[in-house]
């Protein structure tokens, strides 16, 4: 195991060595010769700096993921903070994303007047926040949340398996929260977070309306 991080370590060094020495490379170009800002050997720098580094990221493998509904990363993974789930309280902000904010808050934040949009706290029928977590996964390229179904496909990790959900009174984004918090949500919802039920339009017998989607956030 000693081994295989150390060549990954090296080889890490290495990408990362050569991006620098690429990018140095535009910024004396540019610097030297301005003309070429816009020119045809600028934009094949540009490109070739920009393989380089998709190509570099690939062979890292290493992928941000957030766990909702759940503080905790799975074992191996890092933990970059663990947090709780908050929305913006705008009623038109119809497409506001649920945001992981950390624990620890900015000690100097500052402050502005007559704000527009605010963040609020996505608790659950007891008033407690509901948690989250942003965790890097180590050793995969994808990762991508099956809903309808607990199981990942063959070859895939399971990252956590829960129901999907999203603000009940302004529908936009869908997530899959933790069962360790959703299940709680199918009993008593909350007013920014419920799970999500079938409906009349499914076309399966197999369904009922208000079955609950479930979902599972797989990783390969």
């Amino acid at each position: 195991m000693e081994k295989r991080e150390t060549k990954e370590t090296k080889e890490m060094l290495e990408h990362q060595d050569s991006l620098d020495m690429m990018a140095e490379m535009v910024r004396k170009v540019s610097l030297e010769h301005p003309a070429l800002l816009a020119s045809p050997v600028r934009m094949e720098l540009t490109e070739r700096l920009a393989r380089r580094v998709t190509w570099a990221h690939l062979a890292l493998r290493e992928l941000l993921d957030h766990k909702w509904g759940s503080k905790d990363c799975l074992n191996g993974e890092v933990n970059l903070f663990s947090g709780h789930i908050v929305v913006s309280d705008n009623l038109k902000d119809v497409d506001g994303d649920y945001i992981c904010l950390p624990n620890d808050h900015n000690a100097y934040p500052t402050r502005i007047q007559n704000a527009k949009l605010r963040l609020e706290d996505v608790n659950d029928a007891k008033g407690k926040n509901i948690p989250c977590a942003a965790c890097v996964v180590r050793d995969r390229s994808i990762i991508f949340t099956f809903t309808d179904t607990t199981t990942c496909p063959q070859k895939w990790s399971v990252e956590y398996v829960g129901f999907l959900a999203s603000n009940p009174e302004n529908p936009g984004e869908n997530i899959c929260v933790d069962t360790a918090t959703s299940n709680g949500l199918l009993t008593y919802p909350s007013k920014d977070l419920a799970v999500i039920a079938t409906g009349s339009y499914n076309a399966y017998d197999a369904y009922k309306q208000q079955d609950a989607v479930s979902c599972v956030v797989c990783s390969i």
